[in-house]
C-alpha cells in the first residue's frame, strides 16, 4: 500500500492507512506499507497506531523543503519516488489513494494497481485532466 500521508499524527487517513494494513496483513497478505519518512522508528509507528497484526513499513526519504510543507507537490514528488521504489516489483498488488502514483504507475509504466478514491477534487487543469485520465483509463482497462 502507498500513502503520502504523515504518520505519527492521529488524522482519520493515516489511522485508516494503517487499520487497512494491519487487516490485509492478518488475512495472510504480505503487507508492505510505503509512506514519507518520519522522525519515528516503523516499531514506534506501529506502537502508536495499536497495530495488532505487524508488516514492514518502508519510509521514503523526501526533501527537507516538501516535509515542511514550504513548497508545494508535495504528493506529487512523494508519487515519483514511491514509483521510482516500488516499480521494480513483480507480482504484487499495490493499492493506493494517492491519484499521483496511481497515474504515474498505471498510466504512465503500465502496471496494474488499485486505486481508493471516496471523492475527485477538481483543483485546477491538471488535477482535473489527470482524475479524466485515471477515469477513461480504468474504464477501458481490464
Amino acid at each position: 500500500m502507498v500513502s503520502s500521508s504523515v504518520l505519527a499524527i492521529h488524522s482519520a487517513n493515516a489511522v485508516c492507512t494503517m487499520e487497512m494494513c494491519s487487516a490485509f496483513s492478518k488475512n495472510g497478505y504480505n503487507t508492505t506499507l510505503c509512506v514519507p519518512k518520519s522522525n519515528h522508528s516503523n516499531e514506534e509507528l506501529l506502537a502508536y497506531y495499536g497495530v495488532e497484526h505487524v508488516f514492514d513499513i518502508i519510509q521514503e526519504s523526501m526533501p527537507e523543503t516538501f516535509i515542511r510543507g514550504g513548497l508545494p507537490g508535495r504528493a506529487l514528488v512523494f508519487a515519483v519516488l514511491a514509483v521510482n521504489r516500488l516499480r521494480k516489483m513483480k507480482n504484487h498488488i499495490i493499492y493506493s489513494r494517492n491519484p499521483w502514483f496511481f497515474f504515474i504507475l498505471s498510466v504512465l509504466l503500465k502496471r496494474h494497481a488499485i486505486f481508493e478514491a471516496h471523492q475527485f477534487r477538481f483543483n485546477g487543469r491538471i488535477q482535473t485532466a489527470i482524475y479524466r485520465t485515471l477515469i477513461k483509463y480504468s474504464s477501458n482497462s481490464n
